[in-house]
Order: structure tokens, then sequence, then C-alpha cells
């Protein structure tokens, strides 16, 4: 519990899952070979694949306790929410809400910076109700 996990981290995880989980990955090829500029060709199975095994692993570390970090994209750990009192809203009643634990995600320069190279909307800094 309370271990960082980085990049390479992840990488190492990852792929020792999808070995755990005997996961074959072979790649597509046309019928003269593979073409010259693209030796390898990524199919959605091998995408599919490795993304379900970055999730699986995610999911776990997450259940351990520990954190996990990419330099400059995002951190996710795991938050202790205390206890607290909650009002419902329907009936206007309170009610107890137990201690609980839950993913706290702070998304780092590189994915700030993308947000924000979008372009506004037009009418400049409005939001519109949908």
């Amino acid at each position: 519990m309370n271990k960082t996990y980085d990049i390479q981290d992840l990488c190492k995880v990852v792929s020792q899952k999808l070995r755990q989980d005997n996961e074959k990955i072979s790649f597509e090829c046309h019928k003269g070979g593979y073409k010259s500029m693209h030796k390898k060709m990524y199919s959605t199975i091998i995408v599919k694949t490795v993304l379900r095994a970055f999730f699986k692993v995610i999911t776990e570390i997450l259940s351990e306790g520990d954190i996990i970090r990419c330099f400059g994209y995002f951190k996710i750990e795991p938050k202790l929410y205390q206890a607290r009192k909650v009002k419902n809203p329907h009936d206007n009643v309170l009610y107890d809400a137990p201690a609980q634990y839950k993913p706290k995600i702070k998304f780092g320069k590189q994915i700030k910076e993308a947000c924000a190279g979008i372009p506004l909307p037009e009418g400049g800094n409005e939001i519109n109700d949908l």
C-alpha cells in the first residue's frame, strides 16, 4: 500500500498481466507480407487487448491503495472521504454517509495545455445551457 507507480512500472505490470492472462497478440499482415513502410500494423484486437489489461491493472493498483502517476499527464490516487451527514433532496431527510475511499484524479501539464488549446465557441466565454 502507498506505492507510487510511474509509466515504466505501469508498462511492466501491464505486460505481466498480459502474460498472466495468456493473451495472444498477433500482427496483421498483407498477402505479400508487411508493407515496407509499416513493419507491423497494430490491429484493433491488439489495442483492445492491451487497453483491457491496462484498465485491469489500474483497478488492481487503486484497490490496493497505491498511487498511479504518469508525469505530465495525470495522477490517480484513492482519497479517504470522512463520514458526514447528507441531506436527501427529495424528502429533506438527513442520513449518515459512511467514510469511504474514492478515486481522485489530478491532470498534469500536458493534458491541461491540450485543453487550453481548444478554441472557445462562438460568443466568447458564455456557457450556453443545454
